[in-house]
């Protein structure tokens, strides 16, 4: 589940690449690329413990701190995006942001339980535009 997780997180990645927004923008740059290492370096060992305190799913605090900055700048996209791509973006973002931290709470229940599935089929479905019922 790992391995697709990583090919999720590198679709997002090339589709936030590919938004109407203009060259060298933040989540075309920066932020795209921590969707993409958040996702391919999930690790379930660098789980929470009493030993060592919170764990961090394997992401790195500077790209936790880049992902966390999608909130501040999203308001700034709305001339350049539709609010439908606004609202994708933001699920992209708060799956990628959340999985880590669920992995480090609770890796067994995360890996075989299907909630990394599911979020990445949240995912999935945000960058596609797919999974509305009709």
């Amino acid at each position: 589940m790992l391995a697709e997780a990583a090919a999720v997180g590198r679709r997002a990645a090339a589709w936030m690449r590919g938004l109407p927004l203009p060259p060298g923008h933040w989540v075309r740059g920066a932020l795209a690329d921590a969707v993409e290492e958040a996702m391919s370096t999930l690790d379930p060992a660098d789980a929470d413990s009493v030993v060592d305190g919170y764990g961090q799913g394997g992401v790195r605090e500077s790209v936790r701190q880049t992902l966390d900055g999608l909130i501040y700048c999203l308001a700034a996209t709305a001339p350049d995006l539709a609010p439908g791509e606004q609202a994708a973006l933001l699920a992209v973002v708060s799956c990628v942001c959340g999985i880590p931290r669920l992995l480090a709470n609770d890796p067994w229940t995360v890996l075989h339980r299907g909630e990394l599935a599911a979020l990445c089929t949240v995912i999935d479905c945000a960058i596609t535009g797919t999974g509305t019922r009709g």
